[in-house]
């Protein structure tokens, strides 16, 4: 019998360490008011994936990868009719840089409870929420973590500055 409960457990131990995974540096990032900047216009340029990412802030999120070379976890609604895959395909086929890591479960109406459910099953150094939902979206102990872009201009210089400084703390 003995042998069995350590048969056992060694496998939970195992299972366990596998959904724990460690990373350096994770940027759990929206995309609607980040890098496509909320706007008045009906005509938006669109793609298969969706409205397409404007070139500053897609510059500015590149300027931050390259700076900190942290991963992104996806908060954004995107997941929700784009899989994980396709979310990847859509990032290759823009040629943005970096790398989605993952994204975060949908379970919530508050993003703060989605990403705390993601940071649980995953141990990352140090990480930021960009987005441009303001601090009522997310729990409280989140908000040394949070950089909140202004939605009608979505991720600005400022902002990364600001990033790059809570990934560096």
């Amino acid at each position: 019998m003995t042998a069995i409960v350590r048969y056992i457990s060694s496998i939970i131990e195992r299972v366990t360490h596998l959904c724990h995974r460690n990373y350096d540096s994770v940027i759990f990032l929206d995309f609607d008011g980040v890098l496509s900047p909320i706007t008045d216009e009906e005509e938006v340029a669109r793609d298969y994936y969706g409205v397409l990412f404007n070139s500053e802030c897609t510059q500015n999120l590149n300027s931050l990868i390259e700076t900190t070379n942290a991963k992104i976890v996806v908060t954004s609604s995107w997941r929700q009719y784009l899989s994980l895959w396709k979310l990847r395909m859509m990032w290759r086929r823009r040629n943005m840089l970096g790398e989605i890591l993952d994204v975060t479960p949908v379970m919530s109406i508050y993003r703060g409870n989605e990403i705390d459910a993601w940071l649980r099953r995953n141990r990352p150094m140090c990480y930021v929420i960009i987005d441009d939902m303001d601090s009522r979206q997310f729990c409280e102990h989140h908000a040394h973590h949070l950089v909140t872009c202004n939605g009608r201009v979505g991720l600005t210089k400022t902002d990364v500055q600001n990033a790059i400084t809570k990934l560096t703390k």
